[in-house]
């Protein structure tokens, strides 16, 4: 379980690699994303309403398994201590999720 850390009101972009198992390399290959959706999902708790649901469905390299979810300073006014859950969709709607952990956003002490 991975930590997230953010700074309240800043904007932060969080990448995250998609690979697959090869048995025959014995190696992990990025997942070519075409097609796939990403969404990440931020909540106070597992059953509470999300305060952040980002989905991403266009990637910069698709071959290179990588998804980037660009947290605007808008979406962490909040702080608090949250927990987080990253998911894969496949063009056929098959759901993958990958990581799930803390996802903390820490308060200002100064606010302009």
């Amino acid at each position: 379980m991975d930590t997230i850390t953010i700074q309240e009101d800043n904007d932060r972009t969080i990448n995250v690699t998609w690979e697959s198992y090869n048995s025959t390399t014995e190696e992990y290959d990025p997942i070519n994303l075409t097609g796939y959706t990403s969404v990440l999902t931020v909540r106070k708790s597992r059953n509470a309403v999300p305060i952040i649901n980002l989905s991403v469905n266009a990637f910069d390299v698709p071959a290179s398994g990588v998804a980037s979810f660009d947290i605007t300073n808008d979406l962490t006014g909040m702080d608090g201590t949250y927990v987080y859950d990253v998911l894969l969709v496949s063009p056929a709607g098959e759901q993958i999720s990958t990581s799930i952990g803390k996802f903390i956003i820490n308060y200002k002490v100064f606010k302009v």
